[in-house]
């Protein structure tokens, strides 16, 4: 399934990053980088292990430590984003979507390119897109309804799984 939306993205499945030999590596579920360097982490998350913020953390800082290189400069950083699909609203605020945002005493917030931000499914309140809620529906419970990205979606994930390799 390639939407002509998204041609320029490199995408990866279950890729591993290990920043060093003794570092804890990972495994993101889902990778992929824009034609600009952003690179974007996409995590389906069925369960509340309450450490879900450590590990956005360090997702952030070992794929910055795989593409930010010796004599970089800090400021040309590519942004990141961790974003994590949560079955369960582990905010307990009923929120669709929540964003972690920096923010400096006084409250002021900042943006230094990492992005964190965690989807519920079991959302209903907030402002996020129809095509986003359409996607969550559908994680929650199969419901392809006539949104035509989840259409597809839907259409690709039946072809997958009726797929014997």
């Amino acid at each position: 399934m390639e939407s002509k939306k998204y041609q320029r993205l490199l995408l990866q499945i279950e890729k591993t990053e290990k920043p060093g030999f003794l570092s804890k590596g990972i495994r993101l579920d889902v990778y992929a980088e824009d034609e600009s360097g952003t690179i974007f982490n996409l995590e389906l998350q069925n369960e509340d292990t309450k450490e879900l913020m450590q590990r956005a953390r360090y997702y952030h800082s070992t794929m910055d430590t795989q593409y930010f290189k010796e004599g970089d400069d800090y400021i040309d950083i590519h942004n990141s984003y961790v974003i994590f699909i949560c079955l369960k609203d582990i905010f307990g605020l009923g929120w669709y979507r929540y964003k972690v945002k920096h923010t400096v005493a006084g409250g002021n917030a900042y943006d230094n390119g990492s992005h964190t931000i965690f989807f519920n499914t079991k959302g209903y309140q907030g402002e996020v897109s129809s095509e986003a809620k359409a996607i969550l529906a559908y994680i929650e419970d199969g419901t392809i309804g006539d949104d035509p990205f989840v259409q597809e979606l839907a259409a690709e994930v039946e072809r997958v799984k009726n797929n014997e390799k």
